[in-house]
């Protein structure tokens, strides 16, 4: 979030208005080191296995799905550019592709005004999702409480909200296939987990990226792209 003391452009919940120091270079080449290690770093190593494994395992279903899930296409939004370093997980989940502010990254409450000041406190699953439905009703989109085993209404798709609560917050969206994708910050959006395996479920996926590891599950949420 905005007091996050790793370097923003690695963060979701970092709407600081900074710009990219050329101090992110340096880092890339000291993460080099250790990207046998890490799947995911500063300046963007994906350490994809080979093969990837199987996104649905013999005998393993994909969580329910409702037909209306935005499609995956990572390359709309990995553009080395514009659309890249002004979204970040909350736009990807929103389907907020154009319209923000270079540099900068949307937060739940924004649209609304009920900014979110954390004063030095942990994040919260309950103030990220109140502030998430304020701006669903302020643009009248739908966002609501759902489950793992329940499909969403026509019209909207499920999201997963998941938290490190010193550091940061980060929201999924289901693919239509049934896997899951997000957009860590500026980073690309990616249907891959810390490991490198395609996440089959928000839950179950490896959410520790070194820098930050979301170990709270925050829930399932029926929305609608905006």
């Amino acid at each position: 979030m905005r007091n996050a003391s790793i370097h923003p452009s690695l963060l979701n919940g970092d709407s600081s208005n900074s710009r990219r120091p050329s101090i992110l270079i340096r880092i890339c080449a000291a993460n080099l080191l250790v990207a046998a290690a890490v799947s995911l770093s500063g300046c963007e190593i994906q350490f994809t296995p080979e093969p990837i494994p199987l996104a649905f395992p013999s005998g393993e279903a994909p969580l329910p799905s409702s037909g209306y899930e935005l499609e995956y296409a990572p390359e709309l939004w990995n553009d080395g550019g514009e659309v890249q370093f002004s979204t970040n997980c909350y736009a990807y989940m929103l389907g907020s592709r154009l319209g923000h502010p270079i540099n900068d990254k949307p937060q739940p409450g924004d649209l609304s005004g009920d900014y979110y000041n954390r004063n030095g406190g942990p994040i919260g699953v309950d103030k990220i999702v109140e502030l998430t439905k304020s701006d669903a009703e302020f643009v009248d989109i739908r966002f609501e409480d759902s489950t793992a085993e329940a499909s969403c209404p026509s019209g909207s798709y499920k999201v997963a909200l998941v938290i490190d609560p010193v550091v940061d917050y980060h929201w999924y969206r289901q693919n239509p296939d049934g896997t899951w994708s997000s957009k860590s910050g500026w980073l690309p959006v990616t249907e891959l987990d810390a490991s490198g395996h395609t996440i089959s479920d928000p839950r179950t996926a490896d959410r520790d990226y070194g820098f930050v590891n979301y170990t709270e599950f925050g829930g399932f949420f029926c929305t609608a792209s905006r």
